[in-house]
């Protein structure tokens, strides 16, 4: 009975961290969609250049939205699902995998063959160097002379802090004032930080990585593909992956570990931080203060990032992936 119940535990576990990435993935795409049409509508129009613009713009909405899959997509890297990806596909090409054949067999094969045509490695590395300052290890032969971000984590932690501290704070009118100018100061000194690194192909780098990150997610839902990996869910199938991969990773009985789950917490919140810089880019840059109920979920999102972020400092696990 004792083992029964393990065993219920552990795949209630798998399934809700299974539901959190495509919950992640699912607002990632959103974020997108909302830049694409600006982004379009914007590139239709022809004006002349004027000296110091304001970074109000409205195409600064656009470009931060486009951020925030790129954002996404470092989070998930650090769990190791796009490198289990590669890892499963290289398998079943090599004959290493039983695969019967079938839907999951034809998208996996397609996945390899697609290799040549997808978003080079490099260029995915670098947008994170420039945009966040961080990448996965094997990134520092990719990171431009003076590309690095490295003002990112100090910005989006005070932005994380000041939303933590708001929604704590007693409802005294001076300190909720006080507070509320922390978050717009804070947030308006990320999103400047952001927006001037993240022009160019951002929207067509994130737009690419998201349709990387969702094949690898259809492949590792299969049910074939993760009995043949001997896995009870999507998470510890791309453990599976990887350990057979020669990473030599520690092994968790749920096929998640603690700082994998850390990572996609932040993935998750930073998603919705980002967007909604996106969202009230107008109103950061406004004489006013930034109008925010306690209760508005966004608070919610930043004590998320701050938690899994401070968890992630306090770790002692070991290996570059978490599993």
């Amino acid at each position: 009975m004792q083992a029964q119940a393990v065993y219920e535990a552990a795949t209630v576990g798998e399934q809700a961290d299974a539901l959190a990435l495509l919950s992640a993935v699912q607002a990632a795409g959103q974020q997108l969609a909302l830049a694409r049409p600006l982004a379009v509508s914007l590139a239709q129009i022809s004006l002349p250049d004027l000296p110091d613009p304001p970074l109000a713009r409205p195409e600064d909405a656009a470009i931060l939205r486009s951020i925030a899959p790129l954002y996404l997509a470092l989070e998930l890297e650090q769990t190791g699902l796009l490198k289990a990806g590669s890892t499963l596909a290289g398998l079943y090409a090599s004959g290493g995998l039983r695969l019967a054949p079938g839907a999951s067999a034809d998208l996996l094969m397609q996945y390899h063959r697609d290799y040549e045509r997808r978003l080079p490695t490099d260029d995915r590395y670098a947008s994170y160097l420039r945009l966040f300052g961080t990448a996965p290890k094997d990134a520092a032969p990719y990171a431009a002379p003076n590309a690095v971000n490295t003002g990112f984590d100090e910005a989006m932690l005070a932005l994380a802090e000041a939303m933590h501290h708001y929604a704590n704070t007693s409802p005294l009118h001076g300190q909720m004032t006080t507070a509320q100018r922390q978050i717009r100061n804070a947030a308006r000194r990320l999103a400047e930080n952001l927006v001037m690194r993240g022009g160019g192909a951002t929207g067509f780098i994130a737009e690419e990585t998201l349709k990387q990150i969702s094949t690898v997610i259809s492949l590792f839902k299969a049910p074939d593909i993760q009995a043949a990996l001997g896995a009870r869910g999507l998470w510890e199938a791309v453990a599976q992956a990887n350990a057979w991969g020669g990473m030599q990773p520690r092994r968790h009985a749920l096929g998640v570990s603690a700082s994998a789950r850390n990572h996609l917490a932040r993935a998750r919140a930073g998603v919705a931080l980002i967007g909604w810089l996106g969202e009230r880019a107008a109103d950061l840059f406004g004489v006013g203060l930034l109008h925010l109920e306690r209760n508005d979920p966004i608070l919610a999102q930043g004590t998320a990032w701050l938690e899994a972020t401070l968890s992630l400092l306090t770790s002692q696990e070991d290996g570059s992936y978490g599993f």
